[in-house]
């Protein structure tokens, strides 16, 4: 491309001051020809104090201090009549003996000042949605530190260091806006950067202390209080500002403030956590009027399902996320991204949904999916649904069982459903002859990104159109093709391009003109390649939902340096995006256009050796015990396999497609917890299933299967099912003297023994369970031994025993990060809760925050169950109610319905002050359904002493109450009629 000085012109093109990073000025046709640190100086100057008049003596004091050249006069006419002359007389006009800015000149930092304190404004009202957008947009002005490149002109430092403090304090209350927002996982490795930085702006060490304290991790955010104190004692001389002090005590008072949050927002608590829209990577270029025209769609009466309709590569995602960003203020719980494209299925994507908004999809994804969305005020956004248009209904039935939810589908074909309001997506205008057109901004925008000096001239602005009308005014080509304008000048690209539209003659053509031109264009620079990064791209295209560095060298059986190497190079190509989780590795995407085409390029053999690698890799990454186990070993581990889902279940189907039965049997028992804790748990069984029936499955591994089926069938079917199960699994335990599966398998034996009321075989599983554990002496063991000794005393009455071995669990288990460590505070908290409520209120919040936090679905709702119930036994109603119908939700969409049954007594009991009639009519439904239930399977029996009086409190209201439950259930079934019981009257509830 050429970088040769245009000859400046009269003229009213538009010019913009950049002072946000490196000072330059740019125009229409790129960056001016502006030299000199003086020159560059005096236009900062300027656009600084516009619209104000400057006199000589002002701009003489201000760049050069207190020692000014003599001739400085002379000098400063010098450089105002260098600046005119490069840029135009219009740039600086004279008034009076001073000079100013031209009217029509641009300046960032007056864009970013305007939009930060909209931002405040919005933000003090309580808006923290627009507040989020406006901060956002300010600080996308930034390239860099403030007036870099002046030199030694005197102003400089001043202004730079007013303006940096000006960025971090929109940075500062960006990061409040979205914290607001339940953003805290998302801006809590920002805070820790932004802290480490500036370890004494107490400020951000508050910020810091919330967003710890809202992912559960009430212990770091005391620590960071802490280290603050001393700090400011050390450095200061002081002690901690009002504000932080005020943080330390929202940390310090954890239910209060939780029950005070909820008492506000009027909300049960929080048991999803949705995957926000992601903010797109870089500016939006020619789609105002389309952002505008489909976030009023959304924001009106009538259109709740709005498809953006397109060619593949038009930009259909990219619009969808600016109105994302547009209307999330509009929507009380955000929105929501779901990359439909992680679906391989049109049965998976209800699974990914569930996966996207942090629910469990439970036995049943799409009627959990509906559970979770009742009552919710949210936007959707489901991208790249045309891989899975069988699933149209999904929608239809979502609306029709949802009020409040809205959806935005990017796909390019029709749904044809009832309620859809199509959109069509148009590629944006090529013609430069009225204006700047959209695609060729486009192409100079992200040319620009690989060389921010990059100028044209009107001869390649030309070449520029026909690169953009050969790539159909597709924002994707248009981005592939201006990834190379750093190698080729404009024509020569619209040459290479030219000869682009013969790469696919004779293949394809049943594809449409502008899907073809895209394929062309991908094919064209996937040409330019060197042959080693298109294997490389090609072999990616195994991977669904993304990847790792250390996953994509395992595939290719490179190291790492030589995968990240091609990673980069095809990331600057275009054809490799970057996305980065909190807490977790940069994981790479391949965008659907990309990857359908790449895939054509590994034949059938290829194929399979890259899908073996890749299920090999998921087996080292899941590292499947050598013994039963839920869920993965440690906590931090736990949200690392939340992001590989859909690689799991991609590697699981092809092993078993390929008749490789060890290694899926590895797999899905690698597998197991994940699936057992957030569902669908009919997915899951359906592959151990398969285990159980294929020849060739080693005997540890079928023993497996057995302990896993028990687990699933004793939450589904009862215990007798789940024994049937565990006793195929002792069997083999016992053929092949594996002693540390015949541990596990006796200690589950022994819960579902105590299940059953059949304590003195309990007692002989767990004696015979004790020995073996003893001998091999492993910490896992003892605390495998440890639950279930408890579970077997509290079933049997003895809960002072019980709480002491779940103690004994605890203790063990937390040192060193078990992932159980949740599931045992819930048990240790159900022990004591009748000697202790604080005590047992404490645990179970401790157990709720670390499984919150962490994603891990299996003990949510047991844990609210514990935490309403010792409410309850404290005398706080409202805060319990609103935690018991949450965790019987819960435990419903999970396919829980024992569960569920357990905690509607105490549910019951807590409604009694404020709502008898319904408390009375779930004790009619809770009596009809445990009846239905297998003899024995309900622990909690109605304490009549807590739902005492209703009787008398009713009078002739009672027996017709006690009835109406009756009639629910036999009308509706026990799973609807607790779940319409478990809603409250009037407005739609929050929802689970």
């Amino acid at each position: 491309m050429s970088h040769g000085q245009q000859a400046p012109t009269e003229h009213s093109a538009r010019l913009r001051v950049r002072l946000l990073g490196a000072v330059h000025v740019e125009g229409d046709d790129g960056l001016q020809p502006l030299q000199g640190a003086r020159k560059l100086a005096l236009v900062a100057l300027l656009s600084l104090r516009a619209p104000q008049v400057l006199s000589s003596s002002e701009i003489i004091h201000a760049l050069w201090g207190g020692r000014p050249p003599e001739s400085a006069h002379n000098t400063l006419q010098v450089h105002v009549s260098g600046v005119r002359k490069l840029l135009g007389r219009h740039v600086i006009q004279t008034s009076g003996a001073g000079y100013r800015l031209g009217a029509g000149v641009e300046v960032d930092v007056h864009d970013f000042e305007a939009l930060a304190a909209r931002g405040r404004t919005m933000l003090t009202r309580g808006d923290a949605g627009a507040a989020s957008s406006a901060l956002r947009e300010a600080l996308s002005f930034w390239a860099g530190p403030a007036l870099h490149g002046l030199g030694s002109a005197a102003f400089a430092d001043a202004e730079s260091d007013r303006l940096e403090t000006a960025r971090l304090l929109a940075l500062q209350h960006r990061i409040e806006a979205d914290l607001q927002l339940g953003r805290d996982r998302d801006v809590l490795p920002e805070l820790q950067g932004l802290v480490a930085t500036h370890p004494l702006l107490e400020d951000l060490r508050a910020l810091l202390m919330d967003a710890l304290y809202q992912c559960g991790r009430q212990a770091e955010a005391l620590r960071v209080f802490d280290a603050g104190r001393r700090l400011l004692r050390e450095e200061l001389g002081v002690d901690p500002s009002p504000r932080l002090k005020r943080a330390q005590h929202r940390v310090l008072a954890q239910p209060e403030a939780e029950g005070a949050v909820q008492r506000e927002a009027g909300t049960r608590p929080r048991l999803w956590r949705p995957t926000p829209a992601p903010m797109p990577p870089n500016r939006t270029i020619g789609r105002d009027e389309d952002v505008a025209a489909v976030a009023h769609l959304l924001e009106g009466p009538r259109a709740r399902l709005v498809s953006l309709v397109g060619p593949g590569g038009v930009g259909k995602t990219r619009l969808a996320l600016e109105v994302a960003q547009v209307v999330q203020h509009r929507f009380r719980d955000g929105v929501a991204f779901i990359p439909a494209a992680q679906a391989e299925r049109s049965q998976d994507v209800a699974t990914v949904a569930c996966q996207a908004l942090g629910v469990s999809a439970g036995e049943d994804a799409r009627s959990s999916l509906a559970t979770a969305l009742a009552g919710r005020d949210v936007l959707l956004v489901w991208d790249n649904f045309e891989h899975v248009l069988d699933a149209a209904d999904l929608l239809s039935q979502l609306l029709a069982e949802t009020l409040g939810a809205r959806f935005l589908v990017t796909s390019r074909q029709a749904l044809h459903l009832q309620a859809e309001t199509r959109f069509p997506v148009l590629p944006l205008p090529t013609e430069v002859a009225s204006g700047r057109a959209g695609a060729v901004e486009l192409f100079i925008e992200r040319a620009r990104a690989t060389d921010p000096r990059l100028r044209l001239t009107a001869e390649e602005i030309s070449s520029v159109s026909v690169i953009c009308a050969r790539c159909d005014g597709l924002p994707l080509a248009v981005e592939l093709a201006a990834a190379h304008a750093g190698s080729m000048t404009a024509a020569e690209l619209a040459d290479e391009l030219a000869l682009s539209d013969g790469l696919l003659s004779g293949a394809g053509r049943d594809y449409p003109d502008r899907q073809r031109s895209l394929r062309a264009n991908i094919a064209w620079s996937v040409d330019l390649l060197p042959a080693a990064e298109v294997d490389f791209l090609a072999r990616m295209t195994v991977f669904r939902g993304g990847f790792t560095l250390a996953r994509a060298a395992s595939v290719t059986g490179m190291d790492t340096a030589t995968a990240l190497a091609h990673i980069e190079k095809l990331n600057v190509c275009s054809l490799v995006q970057q996305q980065r989780s909190p807490g977790a590795p940069p994981r790479f995407l391949l965008l659907e256009s990309v990857r359908e085409y790449a895939a054509r390029l590994l034949d059938a053999a290829t194929t399979d050796e890259v899908s073996m690698r890749h299920a090999l890799a998921l087996r080292a990454f899941l590292d499947p015990p050598q013994h039963p186990a839920r869920l993965p070993r440690l906590m931090h581990d736990y949200p690392h396999w939340l992001l590989e889902r859909s690689n799991v279940r991609r590697a699981v189907r092809w092993a078993r497609s390929a008749g490789e039965a060890s290694l899926h049997a590895d797999l899905v028992v690698g597998a197991f917890g994940l699936w057992f804790s957030n569902g669908p748990r009919g997915e899951v069984e359906e592959w151990l299933e398969h285990v159980l029936t294929t020849p060739g499955v080693p005997d540890g591994r079928r023993c497996d299967a057995y302990y896993d089926m028990a687990r699933l069938r004793s939450r589904r079917s009862g215990t007798a099912s789940a024994q049937e199960m565990l006793r195929a699994g002792l069997e083999i335990a016992e053929a092949t003297r594996d002693r540390r599966r015949l541990m596990s398998c006796l200690c589950f034996s022994a819960v579902l023994r105590g299940w059953q009321k059949h304590h003195s075989q309990a007692c002989v599983d767990l004696e015979r369970a004790r020995t073996i554990a003893h001998e091999l002496g492993d910490v896992d063991c003892l605390v495998e031994l440890y639950e279930a000794e408890g579970a077997v005393l509290y079933l049997a009455g003895d809960l002072d025993r019980a709480a002491v071995a779940y103690g004994a669990a605890v203790e063990l288990a937390s040192p060193l990060g078990l992932a159980r460590q949740a599931s045992f505070l819930n048990q240790y908290s159900e022990s004591v809760m009748h000697t202790s409520p604080l005590r047992a209120l404490e645990a179970a919040e401790e157990g709720y925050a670390l499984a919150l936090a962490v994603g891990e679905r299996d003990d949510l709702a047991s844990l609210l169950s514990s935490r309403g119930f010792a409410r309850l036994l404290l005398g706080e109603h409202s805060l319990a109610v609103a935690d018991l119908s949450a965790s019987v939700g819960d435990d419903l969409a999970q396919g829980g319905l024992m569960d569920g049954l357990d905690t509607l007594p105490r549910l019951a009991a807590a409604l009694v002050p404020g709502d008898p009639v319904r408390a009375t009519a779930m004790l009619g439904a809770y009596e009809v359904a445990v009846e239905g239930a297998t003899e024995g399977e309900s622990a909690a029996l109605v304490r009549r002493e807590w739902l005492g009086g209703l009787a008398d409190r009713l009078g002739e209201r009672y027996e017709p109450s006690l009835e109406s439950g009756r009639r629910l259930v036999h009308r509706l079934g026990p799973v609807e009629a607790l779940r319409e019981l478990c809603t409250p009257p009037g407005p739609a509830g929050d929802g689970p």
